[in-house]
């Protein structure tokens, strides 16, 4: 398949596939967290609670200014967020053929839920193209500051894990300096101007609800589960959610049990591989910049699952990380002019596998 074929194919089969999932689906998308998200966009511009940031409320507020309803608004969110993406990428030539291709590893799948994440990677796929810019020297240091700690400051008000993408940034800094010796003022800036808007949106919090992540509730410890318990638990959701091409768990379909295993074998391929082309990432300070977010992003989301009430190493949660990890294969995979055959299969089926696990005649 020519580049220029993929880059016209795959992004009319995710939209429609979206559209189809949307259409003819058994949950239109809906899971527990949009009853939330909804009745917080519905009593807007009141506040009603903090469970969640404000962000992606906000968005599904204003579109359904112009008449429709939240749910009609929030499928509007989540098909102008992959827009935007392929816009980026395909309009100012950034990673073009990779990071389609690496939406088709069923990170496309998300957009057809009304969840935050769809905003959510969105913006960070801005982010890391603005870093990209500044690091190819095409945005000034200026520009570059105050458009990024604005996109960290707008990750964190999505889901309050944009933290750890803000923490990323000051790992990466300091690894820089005990590679190179130099202290980057811009970053130290950027990262300076995203924490005090941070901490600005946590006294709001306060002052309106009294506290700063949301209900308590969700961050008591796991009393009914042993330790060896979540470990477990966590490596099975990660190896299912580590796989190109699934994302959903259902322990009484045969099938999906199949699945499971599947991604173990997944995950053990996918980890080699990238231990295999670890120092060609390690060479090149824009891939260091991303494996230091997927990796920082990955322990700092495992430490809470292993602490709170909040679900374990899944697909959604490890969004960021696993977009980071597909995108690094697929680069290297292209850059090194190898076979990737492989990967258009992976995505096809991919596309295949979860339309039919939401469509009713299939998924029963």
């Amino acid at each position: 398949m020519s580049k220029k074929i993929s880059v016209i194919l795959f992004p009319i089969l995710y939209i429609v596939t979206i559209i189809i999932c949307i259409y003819f689906s058994y949950n239109k998308g809906l899971t527990g967290d949009t009853g939330d998200y909804f009745q917080m966009a519905e009593n807007l511009p009141k506040l009603t609670n903090n469970i969640f940031p404000l962000l992606y409320s906000i968005t599904i507020y204003v579109i359904s200014l112009i008449g429709l309803s939240t749910f009609t608004s929030s499928k509007i969110v989540g098909l102008i967020c992959l827009l935007i993406i392929l816009s980026i990428s395909i309009r100012n030539n950034f990673y073009k053929k990779e990071i389609i291709l690496t939406l088709g590893f069923k990170i496309f799948s998300i957009f057809y839920f009304s969840w935050s994440e769809p905003l959510f990677i969105t913006l960070f796929i801005v982010y890391i193209y603005l870093y990209h810019q500044y690091e190819e020297k095409k945005i000034s240091n200026i520009k570059f500051i105050f458009l990024a700690s604005t996109i960290l400051f707008l990750l964190f008000i999505t889901r309050y894990s944009g933290l750890f993408i803000l923490i990323s940034l000051i790992i990466y800094q300091f690894w820089n300096y005990l590679k190179d010796k130099k202290i980057n003022y811009t970053l130290i800036k950027t990262t300076f101007i995203s924490g005090c808007l941070s901490i600005l949106y946590l006294i709001f919090n306060y002052l309106n609800f009294g506290n700063f992540f949301g209900d308590r509730k969700r961050f008591e410890l796991k009393n009914t589960e042993s330790f060896f318990s979540q470990v477990k638990n966590n490596f099975i959701t990660f190896s299912h959610a580590i796989n190109p091409i699934y994302t959903e768990i259902d322990y009484s379909i045969l099938a999906i049990r199949i699945s499971i295993i599947i991604s173990f074998l997944f995950s053990i391929l996918f980890l080699f591989q990238l231990i295999k082309i670890k120092n060609w990432i390690l060479n090149k300070s824009f891939y260091r910049f991303l494996i230091t977010n997927a990796i920082v992003y990955f322990l700092f989301i495992l430490i809470t699952s292993l602490n709170t009430k909040i679900d374990g190493l899944n697909f959604r949660l490890l969004l960021p990380s696993i977009f980071i990890f597909y995108f690094l294969i697929i680069i290297n995979y292209i850059e090194n002019k190898r076979n990737i055959n492989i990967i258009y299969i992976l995505i096809f089926l991919s596309i295949l596998i979860n339309t039919a696990s939401v469509i009713p005649s299939f998924s029963n």
